[in-house]
């Protein structure tokens, strides 16, 4: 367990500091971790990856706001400057094993980059329970854009409520991801990955269906129950990548399943801010349906 841990810490300083970056980016943060665990310590510690991130998802924006309250925002940037700097003494610490020497390494050309993409992606692609994982991230994704792109909305439009409810309701579907995370470090290898990512899927979906009807006090429970559904898909799916995939080829798979899971989200964002704005106070409900349909599908084609 100490090495896992010990990739949290890092994961706390290298990557996230006070301002935690883009979501989507947890792929290439967890790339390295099958380098510094052993094979049976990959689901602990892509879990506490993922609980460091989602926990930091909630508590950073929290915490830089409290910390601008008392010193001001100019000093907030000093701080998270000092975070940086931690962050490059932590760097220089990491094994040597992990340290790549420049004169070894093969020139990088547009050839040798296009024929990494392409064994990265028929690795990918290859593999039926990676092929089916990356399909359920699709569906997570149609949901996921829809929360990101118009809980405000219905909080401060629908509901009539101001930014601090919106904030709660936001806060609550970060717990949800938070509790998954750390729950999945101790159950993530008694069950089969594929059917976590297919639970989770599912929770995130149905949570989405009564939206439309509830009050704040049901959106808070349908948000972190939608929570808890986003890394079920996510995190099974990075372990199945370390655990499937040779570790000289993980960074050229890594790389594929980023670039493809963001094509999912760039399909999702601007269907999520079409139906925001087409269809009144029921785009959460048709959402829903949208990745019924699609799990259906991804079931019958793949499965």
């Amino acid at each position: 367990m100490f090495r896992p841990a010990l990739w949290t810490l890092y994961h706390f300083f290298i990557f996230d500091n006070l301002t935690p970056l883009s979501k989507n980016h947890t792929l290439i943060q967890q790339r390295p971790i099958p380098l510094v665990a052993n094979p049976e310590e990959y689901s602990q510690a892509i879990a506490l990856s993922s609980t460091t991130y989602q926990l930091l998802g909630v508590l950073g924006p929290g915490l830089a706001g409290s910390i601008a309250a008392f010193v001001g925002t100019r000093q907030v940037f000093f701080l998270d400057g000092i975070t940086f700097l931690i962050a490059s003494i932590l760097i220089m610490t990491l094994p040597k094993r992990l340290i790549v020497n420049r004169n070894e390494q093969k020139a990088k050309t547009i050839g040798k980059t296009l024929q990494d993409i392409k064994i990265g992606t028929m690795s990918l692609f290859h593999d039926c329970d990676l092929r089916y994982a990356l399909a359920m991230q699709l569906v997570a994704a149609l949901s996921g854009a829809a929360i990101l792109v118009n809980t405000v909305g219905y909080v401060q439009g629908t509901l009539a409520l101001s930014k601090i409810e919106y904030g709660w309701v936001m806060a609550s579907f970060g717990i949800g991801a938070t509790l998954a995370s750390v729950g999945l470090g101790n159950f993530n290898q008694k069950y089969k990955q594929t059917l976590l990512t297919s639970i989770g899927a599912i929770i995130i979906t149905i949570a989405m269906l009564p939206v439309n009807w509830g009050n704040l006090n049901i959106l808070l429970l349908l948000w972190l129950i939608a929570g808890i559904g986003q890394p079920l898909v996510n995190v099974p799916t990075q372990t199945l990548i370390a655990n499937k995939i040779a570790i000289e080829f993980q960074g050229r798979v890594y790389g594929a399943h980023f670039a493809w899971s963001h094509l999912w989200w760039a399909f999702s964002y601007p269907l999520a801010g079409w139906m925001g704005s087409n269809l009144s106070n029921s785009y959460f409900f048709y959402s829903g349906i949208i990745g019924v349909v699609f799990l259906i599908l991804i079931h019958l084609i793949f499965k």
